[in-house]
């Protein structure tokens, strides 16, 4: 609603200000239509981010595996008809079937990032929000480094996963999420494959980051920690996101 009313404002300023002696960005008003809700996910390759994702789509069509199997940075967008758009880094798309995901990687050279549509009610749910499967902090660094400097400054929110098994934030983690600091982005912390350990060895863990939350970014960050039905988790989570306040942002 935010977006309507200030694409409305800026229709009516254009045309009072037409012909007038009056200096504005005229591509402002293009630039505020066009603006996206984007939410990349994060995380080490091993943390899950595929798997979550394909739990909330409600179907495995992300490639998941025991190496790194995203090297791309891949938006969720809903459609009715499915398909793969592959952005090159000049603008120019290529349009492929959704079944192309598996392999695209060895082509990744050729593109900055994808755009994967999807006929899924989770995604249709969660719009405005563009959810984003990001390369792995475990994966090519050429390819991690340059989804990070794309979408760092463009996203409005992150989802920050890290899985049970490390047993708290690494290092890493605590300079990505730093990174994060510098555009005064929020994030949401979550723990996934807590389903792997016993009760209390999840809340101790939870406790842990919580703890280094706390200490890093403030008292008010708390993690979530995943059990089976992580995609209804995740839906959970982002239906606390407030669309108008992250546009008006």
């Amino acid at each position: 609603e935010s977006q309507k009313e200030f694409a409305t404002y800026l229709k009516k300023m254009q045309e009072l200000l037409n012909g007038q002696e009056f200096s504005f960005d005229h591509t402002l008003l293009q630039k505020v239509i066009e603006t996206e809700l984007v939410v990349p996910v994060i995380g080490a390759f091993s943390a899950g981010k595929s798997s979550l994702l394909n739990s909330l789509i409600g179907s495995d069509v992300l490639p998941v595996g025991i190496a790194p199997e995203t090297e791309l940075a891949t938006e969720l967008r809903y459609s009715s008809e499915p398909h793969l758009l592959a952005i090159r880094p000049d603008g120019m798309q290529e349009r492929l079937p959704v079944e192309a995901l598996s392999s695209i990687n060895r082509r990744s050279s050729e593109f900055s990032h994808l755009r994967l549509y999807l006929d899924s009610e989770a995604l249709k749910t969660i719009a405005p929000l563009v959810l984003v499967d990001m390369p792995g902090f475990g994966s090519s660094l050429e390819n991690h480094n340059k989804a990070i400097s794309y979408y760092l400054p463009r996203a409005v929110h992150f989802i920050v996963l890290t899985s049970i098994e490390d047993g708290n934030i690494t290092q890493s983690m605590l300079r990505k999420l730093d990174e994060l600091k510098t555009y005064d982005t929020e994030f949401t912390f979550l723990i996934s494959k807590c389903d792997l350990r016993a009760t209390n060895q999840v809340e101790e863990v939870q406790s842990y980051i919580d703890d280094q939350l706390g200490v890093y970014f403030g008292a008010h960050y708390r993690s979530i920690a995943l059990g089976n039905q992580g995609g209804s988790e995740l839906a959970h989570a982002l239906t606390t996101l407030q669309p108008d306040a992250l546009f008006s942002r």
